[in-house]
């Protein structure tokens, strides 16, 4: 039998993503099969099946599947609209009003804080406001991704996913494993500002070169580019073969984590590396919370539920202006690095988003028929707090398994005080769970960059925390907070 005998007929179930697909001749049907179009196993093996029965060479089949798929994405009727209905139409004016007054407030911040910790987030203050920004970003042109990386049971997905319960529900797309060409062949505009939360990242697998397998092409492309293409052959209605490109529009908002230490690294540049508290006073507080919960005394659900409407609504409320920095030629980073490269947007849409998160505060300007509001010397400060220690991360002259054994050192060694305790080789070997000559190698890059001091006046040396505070201090170039406000002030930009 020949391929151009063949075809293959594709009918919806429901909206499970699940499909009745038949192979068949115009004599006889091939083949039935129920799965999803877009799993690479199910359909890998539909194709054997059909390649097997028919006597047709794999590849063939494969061809003329992808074609049909093509087609029947190109050519599938939409579903029929019966009106839209905004989810700020069927909310009650009470809960707008509430919204919009902490839109308006001056302590915005302090209660997304407030209001995190009550929906069940224990510390991790810094990390959750950089999560929240960053999934307010899918409103720019030009939105953030980010990826948190942390030990496992550190609390990594829980603040990715109780946070994005803060987000309008049609806004966030949460896709646990995402195959490879999955998203190519979703419904068109789905991904359009969107917030996509994956699950997490397991260690990168190595190909026979030692290079580690691309398995997130698609993923960079749109966060990039803030679009998908695809270029397949399929066959017009005269049978004939031409070239069809398929398009996913974004931008999206993306967020993973991962217990990994190294990721692709094309993808390592485009998401911000954000880091769980591993510390012992961390732990604390963790521990603290399921107490109260396991006593009944932890947070009222009716109570969770009027802040998670709350931040809804106010995520709705908020307008897709343009947001411009009249600051920005005093915005640096340095030059000889050239991660640079990929951070400086990323300052630029992070201050972006904060400000379109502060809209309500601020005069709506209009130029040429565009509104925009302005960024202003609040926004930078709010930024320059929660971004100088990530970007401090990338621009850190230690890699970051020997700032993770610092993490260690830290939750071990440090007092109620605040003070250092000295400790050993063999006690560090304990806490970190790797090996002794993992340990030895990492240890001396701490000690070489003055972050750790030995003394080697007895054996076995002893160690102490000394100024931990080195590699917070990588050389950014940010202008301080004050210094641009003063320039602001003289009009100095």
């Amino acid at each position: 039998m020949k391929s151009d005998n063949l075809r293959f007929e594709i009918s919806p179930l429901g909206n499970n993503g699940k499909s009745v697909v038949k192979a068949l001749t115009d004599k006889s049907t091939i083949h039935i099969d129920k799965f999803d179009l877009y799993s690479d196993r199910s359909r890998t093996a539909f194709v054997s099946k059909v390649a097997e029965l028919a006597g047709i060479e794999t590849a063939e089949i494969e061809q003329a599947f992808i074609e049909a798929i093509g087609q029947y994405e190109q050519f599938k009727k939409p579903e029929k609209k019966t009106g839209t209905v905004s989810p700020l139409d069927n909310t009650p004016e009470s809960v707008k009003a509430e919204a919009m007054a902490m839109l308006k407030s001056p302590d915005l911040f302090n209660i997304i804080s407030s209001d995190i910790e009550k929906i069940g987030v224990a510390g991790e203050n810094d990390l959750c406001k950089q999560l929240y920004l960053i999934m307010t970003s899918r409103l720019l042109d030009k939105p953030l991704s980010g990826i948190v990386y942390g030990a496992s049971a550190s609390g990594k997905s829980y603040m990715i996913e109780t946070i994005a319960k803060m987000m309008p529900d049609e806004q966030v797309i949460h896709a646990h494993d995402i195959t490879p060409e999955a998203l190519h062949y979703l419904p068109e505009n789905s991904l359009v500002h969107k917030i996509v939360i994956a699950g997490e990242r397991i260690e990168d697998k190595r190909a026979k070169n030692g290079k580690a397998e691309d398995n997130t092409k698609a993923l960079r492309e749109i966060i990039a580019s803030g679009k998908l293409s695809k270029m397949l052959t399929v066959k017009d209605k005269d049978g004939n073969h031409i070239a069809k490109i398929i398009e996913q529009k974004g931008p999206i908002v993306y967020l993973e984590s991962t217990t990994s230490t190294t990721i692709h690294d094309e993808d390592a540049t485009r998401l911000l590396p954000l880091i769980t508290d591993e510390s012992s006073r961390q732990t604390e507080s963790i521990i603290d919370a399921i107490k109260k919960d396991a006593v009944g005394i932890a947070k009222d659900k009716i109570a969770v539920e009027k802040i998670l409407s709350r931040h809804k609504t106010a995520q709705r409320l908020l307008k897709q202006y343009s947001v411009r920095i009249p600051f920005a030629g005093s915005l640096n980073l340095p030059y000889d690095v050239v991660s640079t490269r990929r951070a400086f947007p990323q300052l630029i849409s992070f201050i972006q988003a904060i400000a379109l998160l502060r809209q309500y505060q601020k005069q709506i300007e209009n130029k040429n028929g565009i509104e925009f509001v302005n960024a202003d010397s609040s926004d930078y400060e709010i930024a320059f707090n929660l971004i100088s220690k990530l970007f401090a991360r990338i621009y850190s002259p230690v890699n970051q398994k020997s700032l993770e054994l610092l993490n260690t050192i830290d939750s071990k060694t440090t007092n109620s005080a605040g003070c250092f305790c000295d400790f050993t080789i063999s006690q560090l070997d304990k806490w970190a769970g790797i090996s002794e000559s993992g340990v030895r190698r990492r240890l001396k890059e701490l000690v070489n960059r003055g972050v750790v001091k030995e003394n080697t006046d007895s054996k076995p040396y002893v160690y102490r925390l000394d100024r931990p505070e080195l590699l917070e201090q990588a050389n950014l170039n940010l202008i301080d907070p004050e210094a641009l406000e003063e320039r602001i002030a003289m009009q100095e930009y």
